[in-house]
């Protein structure tokens, strides 16, 4: 599992990727922020897909990553998990899974994940909406901060 320091780097992710950041806002909210920094790029997850979410504190959020498999199918990545709140009907796999990649900060993923009897079931979220968005400029990742 990867950390998010206090100046909201993700602690842990090697240094020869660069400032990697994951700036995470109003978790419990009907409208949570979730923003992800590699690259250079900023991609900011839309509405559509942030109003999904159910998780209600950070404590409900893991992060993690690869950086060591082959590029050739999947290229270097972080995955954000937000679990639903437990239920009696719910598991602690439930959730909502947006993964990043490491190396432009584009969103390669996002889906659904839930467990029925006997096993886990997945579904893509991308459908609903377009999930997010990338401004690619240090110029426009300056100007989306001070939003």
């Amino acid at each position: 599992m990867l950390s998010i320091a206090a100046d909201q780097t993700l602690a842990g992710i090697p240094s020869s990727f660069g400032r990697v950041t994951l700036e995470i806002s109003r978790v419990g909210s009907k409208s949570p922020s979730i923003k992800f920094g590699a690259g250079g790029n900023l991609t900011i997850l839309e509405s559509c897909a942030s109003e999904l979410i159910q998780s209600r504190t950070l404590a409900d959020v893991l992060v993690s990553g690869s950086w060591y498999h082959d590029e050739s199918t999947l290229p270097f990545y972080v995955n954000v998990f937000f679990r639903d709140p437990l239920s009696p009907l719910r598991s602690q796999n439930a959730g909502y899974s947006f993964v990043f990649n490491l190396h432009t900060s584009e969103l390669i993923e996002a889906q659904r994940t839930w467990e029925e009897p006997g096993w886990f079931k997945h579904a893509p979220i991308d459908s609903r909406c377009k999930a997010s968005r990338t401004v690619r400029s240090n110029t426009s990742l300056e100007r989306t901060r001070a939003r």
